[in-house]
């Protein structure tokens, strides 16, 4: 869901569109809306839907993997990103058709950091 949110402005530029439709109605919103590439309150709700269903996703995703075994751990860290990734989404200054690229020493970053966590770590 993340990577759908991320990926909506070059989405709508192509008139393609991966955000569940039932979502959009159910918050007043039209697919136009989006292919539009104007950010609207109808649209910045069904988004924040979208990021509280990913969030909850998430909070389940970290949750289990307590249960997983130390050593096979590391293989989540892509976790860390989402995180991060879904904060920043979050944000109210977010523009949902802007690209935000991310730079490599970030998500190095914020890879190693995950790694020497006690959530991620062996």
């Amino acid at each position: 869901m993340a990577q759908v949110m991320a990926s909506l402005p070059l989405h709508a530029s192509r008139r393609q569109l991966f955000v569940p439709q039932q979502v959009l109605e159910s918050h007043g919103c039209g697919i136009e809306d989006v292919f539009a590439g104007k950010e609207t309150p109808k649209l910045r709700a069904a988004l924040d839907h979208l990021l509280g269903e990913a969030r909850e996703h998430l909070g389940t995703a970290l949750a289990l993997l307590a249960t997983v075994a130390p050593e096979v751990r590391p293989v989540f860290l892509p976790l860390a990103q989402v995180e991060r990734d879904l904060a920043r989404m979050s944000r109210a200054d977010n523009n949902p058709f802007v690209p935000r690229s991310t730079s490599r020493f970030r998500t190095l970053w914020s890879l190693w950091r995950a790694s020497r966590s006690r959530q991620f770590s062996a």
